[in-house]
């Protein structure tokens, strides 16, 4: 056992030094609460108590307290005054204080037990510490469970609600001898089975990001085949809604990039510019290059983002406030496209076009390995 000494009275340093030596401890002296500081942040590790003179000419006892806490939280302090009230005891114990001993000490017996009842009381209180900790963060890993749970249940029923729903009509459309409206309704069902499959896929993404389970195998390559066939993809889903697709950049330009993780992370961030398009928007992907990296920056003509969204939309199941009733769905994909960026030393980034409607999303990748 290891002891902090702070007393300005040299005879009473020594003599509770002397004290502590008899029963096998070590002790360490600070004469004032700037010395008692400097011991303490510099061998705080070492001591396992501090026994704090209150009456000091420099700093008082109460004073130094929350000095000593502040280096060390878990610090075990016992006040020793000669002047004791019970205001002053009750404020000490209020501000972390984890023990008291009344001057003069009578016998070193009395200090030993006093000592060693302060360290087992602020043990006491650190468990009691932890276990609230604990408890606050098995509730709000609950809370977060009970809103994935909520959120996954309605991605799940959403399209299963409309694939069932789709199927009985075309099936009634089908036995009436309506083949154009059942197509259309089979076409609708397509829809639905493919946001579904989309919606389990991140899931998956997602899971294998966290675990650190999904191999990634970058290569330095041209960047321009992979962004056409990103864009041909996107110009087949928005077909109905008229959207105008292009990119621009040096067709020669390379990146260091996995393909496949690049090409999922980059339809994601397309098809999120695609549900916030209006009937006839345009899409623009612009690609620069500095010496180091290069830059993909993807802009649209939706209703931009409100600026304090524009961090916590990459968060799973996030989605800007400003999302429209019919766009979609409810925050996956931004998510699984910043985690795969990533993984292959890319990343992604939200913000507003400076001088037109619209959001802008730069994605940065590395020119080399």
């Amino acid at each position: 056992m290891k002891i902090l000494i702070v007393d300005d009275n040299t005879e009473l340093r020594m003599v509770q030094a002397s004290a502590l030596a008899q029963l096998g401890w070590q002790s360490e002296q600070a004469e004032h609460g700037m010395a008692a500081l400097r011991i303490y942040k510099a061998k705080h590790a070492q001591l396992d108590a501090i026994l704090l003179d209150q009456m000091m000419p420099d700093m008082e006892g109460l004073q130094l307290l929350p000095k000593l806490l502040a280096i060390n939280p878990q610090a075990t302090v016992i006040m020793m005054t000669a002047h004791a009230s019970i205001p002053l005891v009750t404020e000490f114990m209020r501000q972390g204080g984890s023990g008291f001993i009344e001057k003069p000490i009578t016998h070193f017996l009395i200090l030993k037990l006093r000592i060693e009842e302060a360290i087992q009381q602020a043990g006491h209180k650190r468990a009691l510490e932890e276990m609230r900790i604990a408890q606050r963060t098995m509730q709000q890993l609950n809370q977060e469970k009970d809103a994935f749970l909520s959120n996954l249940s309605h991605e799940l029923r959403t399209p299963l609600t409309a694939i069932l729903q789709f199927a009985d009509l075309a099936r009634r459309k089908w036995t009436a001898e309506q083949p154009l409206e059942a197509m259309a309704m089979l076409d609708m069902l397509l829809a639905s089975k493919t946001r579904l499959l989309n919606f389990v896929t991140n899931i998956e993404y997602l899971a294998r990001l966290h675990t650190g389970q999904l191999p990634c195998h970058p290569v330095t390559d041209r960047l321009m085949p992979l962004l056409e066939s990103v864009l041909q993809e996107m110009r087949q889903r928005s077909a109905p809604h008229n959207l105008q697709w292009s990119v621009v950049g040096d067709p020669s330009l390379q990146a260091h990039f996995d393909a496949a993780m690049l090409r999922t992370a980059l339809v994601e961030l397309a098809d999120n510019a695609r549900q916030f398009s209006p009937e006839g928007g345009r899409i623009d992907f612009v690609v620069t290059e500095s010496e180091s990296q290069v830059k993909l920056a993807i802009l649209d003509a939706g209703p931009g983002i409100p600026e304090a969204e524009l961090e916590a939309i990459f968060a799973p199941f996030t989605a800007s406030s400003r999302t429209r009733s019919d766009a979609g769905g409810r925050g996956l994909g931004l998510a699984v496209a910043r985690g795969l960026l990533h993984l292959q030393g890319g990343t992604v980034w939200a913000a507003n076009r400076p001088a037109s409607p619209g959001a802008l999303f730069t994605v940065l990748l590395a020119k080399e390995g």
